[in-house]
Formats: C-alpha cells, sequence, structure tokens
C-alpha cells in the first residue's frame, strides 16, 4: 500500500483500486475483530459496510493525520461493531441462550474487557461519555474533540479525567481492581 497522504488523496478522486483498497481492508479488518472477539461475521460485514460508507461521504475528508489511517479504520470498525453488537439484539441471540446455561464465574471469564467495562461506560453522562469513546476507541485528540464538541482542550482534558476517576470507582465497586481483574493484557 501507499503512503497515508497518497492513499487519501486517491480515495477523495475516486480513484477505482484505491476504493477497491479500502473495501478489502475494512472487511479483512472487520473479520479479524469478530474472530478476535467471537461475534458472528455477519456483525462484522454490517459494521465494515457501514464504515466504508461513512468513510466515503464524510470521513476521508476529515481525517487529520494524527495517526496512521490503518488505525484510523480499526478504531471506526471497533466502534461500528460494538455499536452493531449493543444495540441489534437479535445478532447475538444465541449467544445470550449459551451465556445463560455457563455458571456466572464461567460468564464473567469469558466477557470481552470492553463487555466488562460498559456497564461503568453507560453511567457517565453523555458528553464524559463522548469523550470517553473518541479518545479511547476512535483515538481522536484532545484537540480534535475539543473542536468537534464546541469546548476548549483543557476542557476536554477535565472531561477525560473526571470520566477515568468515574470509571476506576465504578470498576472497584463491581470488583475489578487491577487491569488483570479486567484480562487487559
Amino acid at each position: 500500500m501507499t503512503s497515508d497522504a497518497e492513499f487519501i488523496r486517491s480515495l477523495k478522486q475516486q480513484d477505482e483500486q484505491a476504493v477497491l483498497e479500502l473495501w478489502e481492508l475494512l472487511f479483512r479488518d472487520a473479520e479479524r475483530i469478530c474472530a478476535k472477539w467471537n461475534l458472528d461475521e455477519d456483525i462484522g460485514r454490517d459494521a465494515a459496510v457501514r464504515v466504508y460508507y461513512q468513510m466515503m461521504d464524510r470521513g476521508i475528508w476529515q481525517f487529520k493525520f494524527q495517526s496512521k489511517f490503518r488505525s484510523y479504520c480499526w478504531s471506526a470498525l471497533t466502534h461500528a461493531i460494538v455499536r452493531k453488537w449493543k444495540y441489534d439484539p437479535a445478532q447475538h441471540q444465541v449467544e445470550l441462550v449459551e451465556e445463560i446455561a455457563a455458571s456466572p464465574d464461567e460468564q464473567a471469564a469469558s466477557l470481552d474487557p470492553l463487555e466488562k467495562v460498559q456497564p461503568c461506560l453507560d453511567e457517565l453522562p453523555e458528553r464524559e461519555q463522548k469523550v470517553v469513546s473518541s479518545f479511547y476507541l476512535e483515538e481522536q485528540h484532545p484537540e480534535s474533540i475539543a473542536g468537534m464538541l464546541g469546548i476548549t482542550r483543557n476542557y476536554v482534558d477535565q472531561l477525560l479525567w473526571r470520566a477515568r476517576k468515574k470509571l476506576k470507582e465504578c470498576l472497584e465497586q463491581h470488583g475489578f481492581h487491577s487491569f488483570e481483574d479486567l484480562a487487559i493484557v
């Protein structure tokens, strides 16, 4: 693949080869994410299509070269897959039946770290949720988050600090006292 700048330029010019490369990259990465999290491939395919159209509509023009384009794509896919899995319960009804049959200890051990953190994320105020997801899942810099939300960079830092503090307290209340408890390596 060419450099990020050349690749983005080709995508903006609707170069057929570059568009095909993006399509293949998104689908390949979506399959990897789903395999890693033991999710149905359909979730990944749906997320890849969604991310592709978002990028072609507006995402490529918003890319600021603050991270590698591949990382940007991976983050967008991860976010889309989590949203699809979270808000489309029909996609994981079979998994739910299997989880109900498992013991509570087996269920806790099989959870993905993001699933363990999600209840605490849901307790955060909406603005803090947006800042946390933008910073950690979408890998956006505080400056771009500030611009997107119409606030100062210092306020973004404050929101991140408050959110981390609240997340730490919430996770400790749920019995997670270290990264090892979350199985984040």
